[in-house]
């Protein structure tokens, strides 16, 4: 039990691990440590007791074990060489937090007096886990009250507002749980565990329509979740007119939008290329405004490459395509039908500078970011009947569609030369990636899963700017573009494309400028100090660095993961999720998830998604432990944002109000590249 751990916690002057630790400690260190990053998460592990075992008083040996115990909650033993660390007369203080952790977590709440010194921080992180195991035996007074002090302390607490939140919740104090649950939102926006007791708070202040956006939102961000969906039902079936407002409101939008006329594109547009990209699959309806005088082109037959004008018509002509019977359907306002066929067709314009608005597209479906939006878009639209609905791609000139890329993805307000690197890195991802998906109709898709590209509404000045400035340049290695892939903060540390991928290139892993190139990997308890601190880099650059981008938390619960993998019923209860294998930076390469009744691997860039939403790879990961001792949920504590192979947006922007080129910034992400002039 752990409360038999209790007598012997003594404290002694901060020890951290030294960046030579695994380097110079015992060759049987140096060995599991190796074993681990290859992926023998169980050898490892074994090979680590028997290390402590022989030789009780390596500091660092044992700590790393109580790392892979918790990562395969063996919670018990766990605490047992966590409190052996702190009775150590050189003891870290730290240590406490960490027990008062591992107590929440395998659900036998300890108690214990705050000692001086502990840093305001780490005293902080003390009360809000100790606050969590109140909140479990029932005392939610003392619970909030200690929260609250965690906050006091530390204001940047997300999870210390969602809990207080979810009390407030229950007691029926619905405003103040608004307020709560707002403001861990505000601090972290991929909280999406507020979404629901949010909308909750909302219904119960009677504030129904607002309740009801937050419901539509959060079942687009966690369409797995069955209690969301449940609650948007009852709400509609309760309070149909929240339906029929919502329509009234879609409907009065389309009557007054009028699409935006474009700013031209400098110079000569006839020698850029197009590119083709997918804004949509398998819809059964969409409604089109038209920005100007324009034309529907039919091919003959779905194999034809002939195209004939068959509808010409004008400006803010509003018109409904269908997807009917295999077929394309577009009728106007009045509902009189314009064409019809099983082929593609084409809306164009003669004047470049014309746009198109697209009504409710759905985006980011199952990211907290999820949503629908009116969006417009500058070339030609296409829609094209496939077995499953329509497909709507956009083909426009690559310079313009850059126009929109580089700010969807990079903030305009950051520095010129982050923008011109951005700009470039775009455009030769653009070249690098054309036909990937020609199969489905198009070059690339208008998500995260090519480029993030949100049409003409969020073009700006400043990266228009970027783009003009560096046109037609992109990056080569020899005669080969460079797969240009960059993501939105690398937390510090990239890594290379064979180990976040799998095939080796030219994208290797790369440190921040701030800080020195790894000759050998992290230990595990390296690696979690490191992922839980806050070293200063570029990529921590407060302007340029969302808190939650550079370091986060986050809490999954297991049903979320249970039904992201779609195998519960094969897998029965989930017992542990484990790591295997990482590359250099820390990301994980692979998971094990095993259950009472099976396993699964989950490999690679679909960790993220399917174990609930990650902002990145680079984690650590443990288990909350039930009270029948499965677990409940896991607790992940990660960095950076996104894949992590490639240009640092963050980081880019950091160099950038650090003095560097656009091209320095290149040469740094994108080792032995070349700007070459396309066009």
């Amino acid at each position: 039990m752990l409360a038999a751990f209790l007598p012997v916690l003594a404290l002694g002057p901060m020890c951290r691990l030294a960046a030579d630790d695994v380097s110079d400690g015992p060759v049987s260190l140096q060995e599991a440590v190796g074993l681990y990053y290859q992926g023998e998460f169980e050898d490892a592990l074994e090979m680590l007791r028997e290390v402590v075992a022989a030789n009780p008083h390596d500091e660092a040996a044992r700590r790393n074990l109580v790392r892979l115990l918790r990562e395969a909650g063996e919670l018990g033993e766990a605490a047992g060489h966590l409190t052996t660390l702190v009775g150590d007369e050189h003891g870290d203080p730290r240590l406490l937090v960490e027990l008062a952790r591992v107590s929440y977590l395998s659900g036998i709440h300890l108690s214990g007096e705050d000692r001086e010194d502990l840093s305001d921080r780490d005293r902080a992180d003390r009360l809000y886990w100790q606050a969590l195991s109140l909140v479990e035996s029932g005392d939610h007074a003392k619970a909030e009250a200690m929260l609250q002090a965690s906050l006091d302390l530390e204001p940047h607490r997300p999870y210390a507002w969602f809990e207080l939140g979810r009390l407030s919740l229950e007691a029926g104090e619905y405003s103040l749980a608004e307020e709560r649950l707002n403001a861990a939102l505000r601090q972290e926006p991929s909280l999406t565990a507020a979404f629901h007791p949010l909308a909750l708070a909302m219904v119960g202040s009677g504030r129904l329509a607002p309740a009801h956006g937050l419901l539509g939102r959060a079942s687009a961000s966690l369409p797995w979740n069955d209690a969301v969906r449940k609650t948007l039902q009852d709400l509609e079936d309760q309070h149909p007119e929240l339906v029929a407002a919502g329509e009234a409101q879609r409907i009065a939008r389309r009557e007054v939008t009028t699409p935006p006329v474009a700013r031209p594109l400098p110079g000569d547009r006839e020698a850029i290329p197009t590119v083709r990209v997918g804004l949509a699959e398998g819809l059964r309806e969409i409604h089109v405004k038209t920005g100007g005088a324009f034309r529907l082109l039919a091919t003959s037959a779905p194999a034809s490459t002939v195209e004939a004008v068959v509808v010409e018509g004008e400006a803010d002509a509003l018109l409904t395509v269908t997807f009917n019977d295999g077929e394309v359907l577009i009728v106007d306002e009045a509902g009189s039908s314009l064409v019809r066929g099983p082929a593609p067709i084409r809306l164009v314009y003669d004047a470049p500078t014309s746009t198109t608005a697209l009504f409710d597209m759905e985006y980011g479906t199952g990211y907290f970011f999820a949503g629908r939006a009116d969006r417009f878009y500058r070339g030609d639209i296409e829609f094209l009947p496939r077995t499953n609905g329509i497909t709507v791609v956009n083909e426009l000139n690559v310079e313009e569609y850059l126009y929109s890329t580089v700010p969807s993805e990079m903030p305009a307000s950051w520095p010129a030369a982050a923008l011109e690197a951005q700009a470039i890195a775009a455009r030769t991802y653009t070249f690098a990636n054309m036909g990937r998906h020609a199969s489905r109709g198009f070059d690339l898709f208008a998500s995260v899963a090519s480029a993030s590209y949100q049409g003409f509404g969020n073009e700006h000045r400043a990266t228009d700017d970027a783009v003009n400035a560096t046109r037609g340049l992109v990056l080569m290695a020899g005669e080969r573009l460079v797969n240009t892939v960059y993501s939105a903060n690398s937390g510090g540390y990239t890594e290379s494309s064979e180990s976040v991928w799998g095939f080796p290139s030219t994208l290797v892993a790369v440190p921040d400028r701030m800080l020195e190139e790894r000759s050998h990997p992290f230990s595990p308890e390296q690696l979690a100090h490191w992922v839980e601190s806050r070293p200063v880099t570029h990529s921590s650059h407060p302007r340029y660095s969302g808190r939650a981008a550079y370091r986060w938390t986050l809490h999954v619960p297991v049903a979320e993961i249970a039904s992201r993998l779609g195998g519960a019923a094969e897998l029965g209860r989930i017992v542990s999720i484990t790591t295997r294998g990482r590359g250099i930076s820390g990301r994980v390469e692979e998971v094990l998830v095993r259950g009472t009744a099976g396993e699964t691997t989950v490999r690679r860039d679909a960790i993220r998604n399917r174990l609930g939403g990650l902002r990145s790879n680079l984690f650590i990961v443990e288990p909350k432990l039930g009270p029948d001792g499965y677990p409940e949920g896991f607790i992940f504590s990660g960095a950076g944002w996104g894949h992590g192979v490639g240009m640092d947006q963050s980081g880019a922007a950091g160099m950038a109000a650090a003095g560097y080129d656009f091209s320095e910034i290149l040469a740094h992400y994108y080792r032995g590249a070349e700007l070459v002039q396309r066009y």
